[in-house]
């Protein structure tokens, strides 16, 4: 929780990441549940991605912004009318977070936890993410 407060900080994170992108995005894949998911080559393309200054920045504006989507979502009346896959992994503290917010505010929505995952679910169970948006989506 600590980190979600840190990246909401201004200009900070910025100018304590640039150049360190590797460092600082390695920690946490280095500590996601299923160790090795997130391998050193996925690291460094991760890392040079965010190491455009746009890229780093709009990384950190997702947590920036918050408050303002809270927001926003409290003042839309309408429910979302679109089918919803709201996923978190079992070892995650967000596990249901992303269902429990949705559940009233979608009219289509499926919620699931995704067995031995933490919060990187596309590296951490590729087969099972992919295996359960075919179901979805099909």
């Amino acid at each position: 929780m600590l980190a979600l407060a840190f990246n909401a900080l201004p200009d900070l994170p910025e100018a304590l990441a640039a150049g360190r992108e590797l460092t600082y995005l390695g920690w946490f894949y280095g500590n996601a549940f299923q160790k090795g998911a997130i391998s050193d080559e996925d690291a460094r393309l991760y890392a040079k991605a965010y190491a455009r200054p746009s890229a780093l920045h709009a990384g950190f504006e997702y947590y920036r912004a918050f408050d303002q989507d809270a927001a926003d979502n409290r003042a839309d009346e309408g429910p979302l009318e679109m089918p919803v896959l709201a996923l978190g992994g079992d070892r995650s503290p967000w596990r249901t977070y992303l269902h429990e917010q949705l559940k009233d505010r979608a009219s289509k929505i499926e919620g699931e936890v995704v067995p031995d995952c933490g919060h990187f679910i596309p590296e951490e169970q590729p087969e099972w993410l992919a295996r359960r948006l075919v179901e979805f989506i099909g």
